[in-house]
C-alpha cells in the first residue's frame, strides 16, 4: 500500500482535498520532524501477500484505505 493512497484516503475521509501532492523535504522535516519525513518520503510499501506468508498473518478488519473511506475514521 503506497503512502500516497493512505494520504488520499485520510483527506476523503476529513473532507479536504483529496490529491496528494509533493512536499517539500524540507519544509515536511520541519512540520513533522527530520525522521517522520524521511520515512515518509521513500514511500514504503507492504505487500501483504508476503506478510501472510512470512508471517502467517490473516487480517480480520479492513485495510487501512477502506478503514479510513468507509470505517470508524469516516
Amino acid at each position: 500500500m503506497p503512502v500516497t493512497a493512505v494520504a488520499e484516503a485520510a483527506a476523503r475521509s476529513a473532507g479536504v482535498k483529496e490529491t496528494a501532492e509533493p512536499w517539500p523535504i524540507e519544509e515536511a522535516a520541519q512540520e513533522l520532524g527530520e525522521g517522520f519525513a524521511q520515512a515518509l518520503a521513500i514511500s514504503q510499501r507492504v505487500s501483504a501477500t508476503r506478510t501472510r506468508e512470512a508471517l502467517g498473518w490473516r487480517p480480520s478488519r479492513p485495510g487501512i484505505v477502506a478503514d479510513l473511506v468507509e470505517g470508524s475514521y469516516a
